[in-house]
């Protein structure tokens, strides 16, 4: 029976992740048996998989060289749409144009992932706080049911462009994704026109998977989009500190 094989597949993977709860195919294989259970899971997998998979918020503030990465709060909305307002910004973005309507809405949303109690968060999205000013953010969304897995992306203000900062940043939220989380992989989805986010992409050790024709509806447009990944391990073996260059969003 289906239900028979999909609890032992649990079981082996719990057997792994009581050993190393980063395990990736103790993860996989739990998640295997959460996303493919028929119906709704019994208590003790959606426990298991809450205690095991559910990505759980780390200590924050961050703080890097120069920066101070924090959750989003009401009162920044005014520097949100600094540069999420502007048409240069939103160029690559597959959402155009924010308003103050959308980025209220938007911080909502992110209050809401960063709940304690939220069984399963969506993401983890950090701003760039500069001496006291918010100047671009990253986010890193989770990929469930394995939670192997996770996507990011950042954008920042043109006027902070150019000094390193999301490259700072990056680099710390990789290090969040594969130290905190236990991610096995990363990967990033931009615009194939978004060249400076391509060179980010090459300077934070990730490899260039592939070039997808057209399969991005952005803005009124079919887009070309491209894939970079990193793993676990090619991150570990990664040295060095980040270059002078800056990159736009991706999406």
């Amino acid at each position: 029976m289906k239900r028979d094989r999909l609890v032992e597949t649990a079981c082996r993977g719990l057997a792994l992740l009581e050993t190393d709860r980063r395990d990736p195919v103790g993860r996989g294989l739990l998640g295997d048996a959460v996303g493919q259970w028929p119906g709704e899971p019994p208590v003790w997998l959606s426990a298991a998989a809450l205690a095991w998979l559910r990505p759980s918020l780390p200590e924050l503030p961050l703080r890097t060289e120069r920066l101070v990465l924090r959750p989003a709060t009401p009162d920044d909305l005014e520097d949100l749409l600094a540069y999420y307002g502007r048409e240069d910004v939103a160029t690559y973005l597959p959402f155009g144009v924010q308003d103050r309507t959308d980025l209220a809405a938007s911080i909502q949303r992110r209050l809401r992932w960063h709940r304690e109690d939220n069984p399963e968060p969506p993401a983890l999205g950090l701003l760039l706080e500069l001496d006291g000013r918010v100047v671009g953010d990253v986010l890193l969304m989770f990929k469930p049911p394995h939670h192997n897995q996770a996507e990011i992306g950042w954008a920042v203000t043109p006027d902070a462009a150019g000094r390193g900062l999301v490259t700072e940043a990056a680099r710390a939220l990789l290090d969040l994704a594969f130290g905190h989380y236990g991610f096995h992989r990363v990967y990033a989805s931009l615009d194939a026109r978004n060249l400076a986010s391509a060179r980010l992409c090459e300077r934070l050790g990730m490899t260039r998977e592939g070039l997808f024709r057209q399969d991005f509806w952005s803005q009124g447009e079919w887009t070309d989009s491209l894939r970079y990944a990193i793993l676990a391990d090619e991150h570990a073996a990664t040295t060095g500190t980040a270059t002078r260059d800056d990159a736009g969003p991706a999406h």
